[in-house]
C-alpha cells in the first residue's frame, strides 16, 4: 500500500445518489490500493442498526474487486460522525456524494457534504449523482 493514499473514507446514506462516490474513488483504489472505510450513520438511536442493502452490496463489490473494504456503523449527526471517523481512523481522503439538491430542498434538508467540506481538515472529494469514472491526472 502506498503511503500517499492509505485510507479512504466513503460515507453513504445508501441512496443511489451516494453511489457516485464509489465510482469516483476507483482510479485511486487501482493506483494506491488503499483501505476503504464505508461509513453509514444512523441518525435515530433507536434504529434497528441494519444498514440499507445497497451499502452491503457496495462493500461486497469492493471486496470482490480485491479492495480492503469494510463497513463502519455509527449513531449521531452524519457530518459530525464523518469527521470523527476521519480523524480517528486517520484517513487520507473523504469521498462523499452530494444529492444535488438546490433551493428550498437544500435549505430544508441541509447538505451533509457541504458541512463536511467546510469543516474537514483533510482533502474531500465531492461528487454529484451520475458521475462517471474519470482517470485522474492530478490531485
Amino acid at each position: 500500500m502506498n503511503d500517499a493514499m492509505g485510507r479512504i473514507l466513503v460515507p453513504t446514506d445508501g441512496s443511489e445518489e451516494s453511489d457516485a462516490a464509489f465510482v469516483a474513488i476507483m482510479p485511486l483504489v487501482r493506483a494506491y490500493a488503499p483501505e476503504v472505510v464505508v461509513l453509514y450513520v444512523f441518525e435515530d438511536p433507536d434504529a434497528s442498526f441494519v444498514p440499507p442493502a445497497r451499502i452491503a452490496k457496495a462493500c461486497r463489490a469492493l471486496r470482490s474487486a480485491r479492495v480492503d473494504a469494510h463497513l463502519e456503523l455509527r449513531v449521531g449527526k452524519p457530518a459530525d460522525q464523518i469527521l470523527e471517523v476521519a480523524g480517528g481512523r486517520k484517513v487520507d481522503l473523504i469521498a462523499i456524494s452530494t444529492h444535488g439538491r438546490a433551493g428550498v430542498g437544500r435549505l430544508i434538508w441541509g447538505s451533509v457534504a457541504e458541512a463536511v467540506l467546510r469543516r474537514a481538515e483533510l482533502p474531500v472529494l465531492v461528487t454529484r449523482p451520475g458521475a462517471n469514472e474519470q482517470p485522474w491526472k492530478k490531485i
